[in-house]
């Protein structure tokens, strides 16, 4: 079962590493709140929009000029 260290906890890692540990051992870190449960990767990945990659390719890109100083009056 993996968790997300919240704390650093000696045996198994350093804040905010996803290890791999039983499921009493989670169950242990859980309830002190030195961890959560984390699903698997697959599960959490959001699909990308590809109209708008295709879309941000297709753009020509722009030419970004410096301001004009202002004339000095005398």
């Amino acid at each position: 079962m993996k968790v997300k260290l919240l704390r650093d906890v000696r045996p198994f890692g350093r804040t905010g590493e996803t290890v791999e540990v039983s499921p009493d051992r989670c169950e242990w870190l859980t309830s002190l709140g030195m961890a959560e449960p984390v699903n698997e990767a697959g599960e959490q990945a959001e699909k990308p929009e590809t109209k708008a990659i295709k879309k941000a390719a297709n753009e020509e890109p722009k030419i970004i000029k410096p301001a004009k100083k202002a004339a000095k009056k005398k």
